[in-house]
């Protein structure tokens, strides 16, 4: 009875395993999101009182802090004097593989749009 019970808990920890790191992978993805955002609504925010070149340069900031693969490039910026706009969009693949056995892949798409003032 108990060797059968210590096997049967290796073989759900063994099932349950692989799900948990692709989980963990997708978080990882939804953070980096979440973060971007927050950090690009803050910018933008204050973005009126700044030239565009300020706004580039905190923004390169933003992305070195934050260990993004995202370029300021990669951002549309429209900035005026009573209004800012900063967009961008990336896809990004999660890969889960079971034991070499098989696997699939899931794209990923993300999206950060801000104005102010809304």
């Amino acid at each position: 009875m108990r060797g059968s019970s210590l096997l049967l808990w290796l073989v759900i920890v063994a099932l349950i395993f692989p799900f948990a790191r692709t989980g963990f992978q997708v978080l990882k993805e939804y953070y980096h999101f979440y973060e971007i955002q927050a950090q690009v609504h803050q910018l933008v925010k204050v973005g009126t009182a700044l030239t565009e070149d300020e706004i580039k340069a905190k923004l390169r900031e933003i992305l070195l802090d934050a260990n993004s693969f995202l370029r300021v490039e990669d951002f549309e910026i429209h900035h005026s004097r009573d209004e800012v706009q900063m967009k961008t969009a990336w896809r990004t693949k999660v890969k889960f593989h079971f034991y070499g056995q098989f696997g699939f892949e899931k794209e990923l798409s993300f999206q950060v749009s801000e104005k102010y003032p809304n």
